[in-house]
């Protein structure tokens, strides 16, 4: 082997006292996320963790949050080292956490809202306020400091990191593009704002998504196991958190798809309770009861009167609500128990902490 064919050492692009800074930097800006995801109080865990220091509802994916943080960290890198002016755009909605944690753990946050105060005081105050009344959405919302893009909408992020850079030469834009947002139209016209920009006059656009491993493959269900379960001519009601049209896509080709009936995200809701979420997205109990019996021939004619009860119900919830400002005690009170059938919580175990 010749000089010339000697293979080339190339130096690391970060020193290892670098790589373990930034790494730190990242275990910490997790450490916060998953705490505003969780936690509503004792926040470095000093004391045992106990059930009143768990928030009662949890919001926030930690999922995609790891990873929104490790871009951060690397664009706040590459910021530095080369002067750059970068803006960062998180499609995933529900990574909220993580911005907001990268935000107080570099000061920004601090000084936009003194009293979230970059101590233990201001981290409880962080924690607690994550999806929490009185508190912050759980998204990337207009109130997070630097925010131009909230995430969650599902399709926007492309044609907003477009929209920032077109005019703007010397503008570097770095956008997440979230799975779920993958797949819908307005992501799909967005590849395409490219063909708009030019080089002499706008920014440029570095879109990144996190591709699954080539070890996790899919899984599905041959033709005749999926008609094993779901049936070739019965009626199938699927109540399905997210979009109907997904599981319409997912059993096209399927022997039964024209009896499959998705009961989904209608993207209808305002500030209510969380069965009335459901309920005006037609996901409830009463609605999904109503459909089935609509759609079982033999039940058409024999439950007029139970068909007529539920209707009864809906209007009872929807007077309730209005009238008290939470759920109907049979509703929020209901628990899944080892006997057959539901049971409700009695109150005491259910009220409302001091």
């Amino acid at each position: 082997m010749t000089d010339e064919q000697q293979p080339q050492t190339r130096e690391p692009v970060l020193s290892p006292l670098r790589l373990e800074q930034i790494h730190a930097w990242w275990r910490a800006a997790n450490y916060l996320s998953v705490g505003q995801i969780y936690l509503m109080d004792n926040p470095l865990l000093r004391e045992p963790l106990l059930p009143e220091h768990i928030k009662p509802r949890l919001l926030g994916h930690w999922g995609t949050t790891p990873g929104l943080n490790f871009i951060y960290a690397h664009l706040n890198r590459a910021i530095m080292d080369r002067d750059l002016d970068m803006i960062y755009i998180m499609g995933p909605g529900h990574g909220g956490p993580g911005p907001v944690a990268s935000a107080w753990l570099e000061g920004t946050y601090s000084e936009t809202y003194p009293d979230i105060s970059q101590d233990l005081a201001g981290m409880k105050r962080l924690f607690r306020q994550f999806s929490f009344p009185g508190g912050i959405p759980s998204h990337v919302a207009p109130e997070t400091p630097g925010s131009i893009h909230e995430g969650g909408e599902l399709g926007y992020a492309l044609s907003h990191a477009y929209g920032a850079a077109f005019d703007n030469p010397d503008l570097v834009v770095a956008a997440v593009i979230g799975d779920g947002e993958a797949e819908t139209g307005p992501l799909a016209a967005s590849w395409h704002s490219n063909k708009f920009v030019d080089p002499g006059r706008d920014g440029t656009v570095v879109d990144l998504m996190r591709l699954q491993d080539d070890t996790e493959h899919p899984h599905g269900l041959s033709g005749r196991d999926f008609d094993a379960l779901f049936t070739t001519d019965k009626p199938v009601i699927f109540a399905y958190h997210g979009y109907p049209w997904l599981i319409h896509r997912l059993t096209y080709r399927r022997t039964n798809h024209g009896n499959i009936h998705v009961r989904g995200y209608k993207e209808e809701g305002t500030t209510t309770t969380p069965f009335d979420m459901c309920v005006l997205n037609q996901l409830d109990r009463f609605n999904l009861a109503i459909d089935v019996i609509d759609r079982v021939p033999r039940l058409k004619d024999v439950s007029a009167h139970v068909r007529e009860e539920l209707k009864n119900k809906l209007i009872e919830h929807r007077q309730y609500i209005r009238a008290y400002g939470e759920d109907m005690p049979e509703i929020r009170n209901w628990e899944w128990t080892s006997a057959p059938g539901p049971a409700n919580k009695p109150a005491d175990e259910v009220a409302e902490p001091a």
